[in-house]
């Protein structure tokens, strides 16, 4: 008669793990949306630093390479 009862306390006790994780990613789930959009904003923002940042060098690069045969 123990062994009948066991799997259904495992089987409600597991539910009520897998409805509190599920009660959990939705309360967490807004707040992440929240947060992750300002991130993803100055995320956006420093790749396009970067971008201007490594163009800028490559433009120096360039002007080095073509002027080292004026300067001898």
């Amino acid at each position: 008669m123990a062994e009948g009862y066991m799997p259904d306390q495992h089987e409600r006790q597991s539910e009520a793990y897998r409805l509190e994780m599920d009660r959990l990613e939705k309360q967490r789930t807004p707040q992440h949306r929240i947060v992750s959009k300002p991130f993803s904003k100055v995320r956006s923002i420093l790749l396009a630093i970067l971008a201007c940042v490594i163009v800028a060098g490559l433009l120096l690069a360039t002007a080095t390479v073509c002027m080292y045969p004026l300067s001898n």
